[in-house]
């Protein structure tokens, strides 16, 4: 299921490289609008994004196909098994009352958030981050936007620096941010939270990041980010909700398993750094 969406988003990453900034402006209009885009055809898209209808062809050809037309003949394949089992998954639902099918919807949504971002998870991207991460040399710098991604980033910080030292969560503050740059070493780390809207200012910390030598990890809800284009490790997170707010419950599911497997190589750190912790909570006589 799905089949189709994976294998165009795949055909788009891998061309990034060789894209025009037109290139680029459809890429990310296909990736916002999927499925939707599909429906429509080389003139429809070349005037919603103000371009040359030869652009818009020659792009599909670019990522792999004859034509946009063969793309949508892919598509409507895979749509038409999607329906079939819709319209199974819509008789079991009539079967229950109003309330459970809200919460089902949720339910199933998340669940399959999950499954999907770490369908595309490989074991060797999350192998080459756990040896960032355990990297007994390096500092490791946590930054996103504003609003939810900063509470991502909050809880990959909080959860980190109770495995590992050495790990700064960036400020809103430029001038904060500053400083923290000007120290980067070039076995330095820095996880950046990149999902729409892409803040500009955001792509210009990375950049100065890697300019300085230091290597860049990114979360983000999109195969194109901008960040990402830049980046040595991308996870792309599915944030897919029956509502008109993003859900980050794969995110948090795959911060939880980052956290998991890094801890393994930092024990001694995370026995010492607990036994001071229950100290200096007594001392401070915190909890009753």
């Amino acid at each position: 299921m799905n089949d189709f969406k994976k294998k165009f988003f795949a055909s788009i990453t891998e061309s990034t490289s060789r894209f025009t900034t037109s290139d680029n402006a459809i890429a990310d209009h296909l990736v916002r609008t999927y499925p939707n885009c599909m429906l429509r055809n080389a003139s429809e898209l070349a005037q919603e994004l103000n371009l040359n209808v030869s652009t818009v062809t020659r792009f599909f050809q670019k990522i792999g196909y004859d034509s946009i037309k063969t793309a949508q003949r892919d598509f409507k394949k895979d749509i038409d098994l999607q329906a079939n089992s819709a319209r199974i998954n819509l008789r079991e639902e009539n079967r229950i009352d109003a309330k459970e099918s809200i919460v089902g919807a949720y339910l199933i949504s998340d669940i399959a958030n999950i499954e999907a971002t770490f369908d595309d998870l490989s074991i060797e991207k999350l192998d080459i981050l756990n040896g960032l991460f355990s990297d007994r040399k390096n500092t490791i710098t946590i930054g996103s936007n504003r609003g939810q991604t900063y509470a991502m980033a909050y809880y990959l910080y909080s959860n980190l620096k109770q495995v590992r030292p050495h790990v700064k969560l960036l400020k809103p503050d430029p001038l904060d941010i500053a400083d923290d740059l000007v120290s980067t070493l070039v076995h330095d780390v820095l996880v950046m939270f990149d999902f729409r809207r892409y803040a500009e200012f955001n792509y210009k910390i990375a950049k100065t990041f890697k300019q300085r030598g230091g290597r860049i990890a990114v979360l983000s809800d999109s195969p194109i980010s901008p960040i990402g284009k830049i980046a040595d490790l991308v996870f792309e997170i599915k944030t897919k909700s029956p509502s008109g707010f993003d859900s980050y419950a794969a995110a948090i599911t795959l911060i939880n398993l980052i956290i998991g497997v890094v801890s393994r190589s930092w024990e001694d750190f995370m026995f010492n750094n607990a036994e001071t912790l229950d100290k200096l909570h007594g001392d401070l006589k915190i909890f009753s």
